[in-house]
């Protein structure tokens, strides 16, 4: 069966569409003491497209009520989830730092191409 004849990287590197965001990747390591350590990495200036998407559910909280922000994030940089010996991701966006819930491959599209559902992960977020 041949893939899509759609090539979303002419939209999806067109500088009308893509954004810029620092990714913290965060690996993780286990001392002989049972003790968990995380090393953050930061790679700034990531390009990609940044969409606002679901749930943007309202969280009612024993102490506050407060609205959860989700974007999908489109890249070719690689993005992780939660796996053995490593936290998920962070995409920090537009002053709101998000956390990558759910990566979908987009090899079907080209080489590379992932598509992340990402959350807030702030208590308060950036002024618009």
């Amino acid at each position: 069966m041949a893939g899509p004849f759609l090539d979303p990287s002419i939209i999806l590197l067109d500088p009308q569409f893509t954004d810029t965001f620092n990714l913290i990747q965060r690996a993780q390591t286990v001392n002989a003491f049972g003790e968990v350590s995380t090393t953050n990495t930061t790679i700034t200036d990531v390009l990609g497209v940044v969409t606002p998407t679901r749930p943007a559910d309202l969280l009612r909280l024993p102490e506050t009520e407060r609205g959860a922000r989700a974007v999908t994030v489109f890249s070719q940089q690689r993005l992780n989830t939660a796996v053995t010996g490593r936290q998920p991701d962070l995409i920090q966006w537009r002053g709101d730092t998000f956390i990558v819930k759910m990566l979908l491959p987009w090899v079907a599209f080209g080489p590379g191409w992932t598509k992340a559902i990402c959350t807030s992960i702030d208590s308060i977020e950036a002024p618009a």
